[in-house]
């Protein structure tokens, strides 16, 4: 232990001076570095460079052992209680586990009179039509972000869907998605929601609808166009569901007049492997950075009674096989 008997003295020493540049290390590296082990490090640093302040600098030479120690003590205590919270959080960042959000989809028993408010349901509705609600739950304890999900249905959707719950603030969207096409000649609306060439088609022009080369799959509002055929193809976008939350949402899929060119595709397919299914991605934030994972469901449908229904969601569809097709 440093004794210093001299009657004047530097304010600050050698000693001072490098355990003072080792503390403002130790600290500048806490609120720096984001690894929660580094932290702790740099915890322990500061009250060792704090100890031996109180023990060998000339400033704390008139004190009593104890008394050194105490300060030492004290100043670390305070430094840790202010710290703490941020190394804790930060340590549960770091061992969080995340589950895949729940994604459901069931067909319901019957149809719901508010979603035909101006309409009476008939017999014939009530066959053609089938109501599915689709639920997306978060059952973690942190945010999901930025899910976007593809979801190839069994049956096309017709309508607007309907929001059943979500939290405030939550923005999402349920569009349709189809291949980008252009279009030879002129063209007309006809009544099953599909589109033709009409007679005016100019003299010598081959007029028709070609899909454009190579052209990738366009998911937006845009593609609800009544007068392009319906599709069972649609893509849901969340950008943020809250932790222990979720989304309900509800549309109506049809068997019913102009539902023929999808269902059509569907059935030239239906041997072949996972026909009906949802992937896509999402993001949570963890230890100051963003991670991204993949999600999948795989659903089933049953042909004889036209009822939907889902197999627990996973990170990915594995070892299985899916089958993408596309509609315009």
């Amino acid at each position: 232990m440093y004794e210093y008997t001299q009657s004047k003295r530097k304010f600050i020493n050698r000693d001072n001076f490098l355990y003072l540049i080792a503390l403002i290390v130790a600290v500048l590296a806490w609120a720096l570095v984001p690894d929660w082990w580094v932290k702790l490090f740099c915890l322990v640093v500061c009250w060792a460079v704090l100890l031996l302040l109180a023990y060998r600098s000339h400033w704390a030479s008139k004190w009593k052992p104890w008394i050194r120690a105490i300060a030492a003590f004290v100043i670390t205590l305070a430094l840790i209680v202010l710290s703490a919270p941020q190394l804790i959080n930060q340590w549960r960042q770091a061992h969080l586990k995340i589950d895949d959000p729940e994604v459901t989809i069931a067909t319901q028993g019957g149809l719901t009179p508010t979603d035909f408010p101006d309409l009476t349901i008939s017999t014939k509705m009530s066959h053609e039509l089938r109501r599915q609600n689709l639920v997306i739950k978060n059952t973690n304890k942190i945010d999901i972000l930025n899910l976007v999900m593809r979801f190839q249905l069994p049956e096309p959707v017709i309508g607007s869907s309907v929001i059943e719950n979500r939290p405030a603030g939550v923005e999402l969207t349920w569009n349709p998605c189809r291949l980008p096409y252009s279009v030879i000649g002129s063209v007309k609306s006809i009544g099953n929601g599909g589109i033709t060439i009409s007679s005016d088609a100019k003299p010598g022009a081959f007029a028709g609808m070609f899909v454009i080369a190579n052209g990738n799959e366009v998911c937006s509002a845009e593609k609800s166009n009544k007068n392009l055929y319906p599709t069972g193809i649609y893509q849901l976008k969340i950008e943020r569901l809250p932790a222990g939350e979720l989304i309900h949402l509800s549309f109506i899929t049809s068997i019913g007049e102009g539902t023929d060119h999808y269902r059509e595709k569907v059935e030239k397919l239906k041997d072949s492997s996972i026909l009906f299914f949802g992937e896509g991605t999402y993001q949570y934030t963890s230890n100051n950075q963003t991670e991204t994972r993949q999600i999948f469901v795989e659903l089933t449908f049953n042909e004889r009674t036209r009822r939907v229904s889902s197999l627990q969601s996973s990170g990915d569809y594995g070892e299985r096989s899916i089958t993408k097709f596309a509609t315009i």
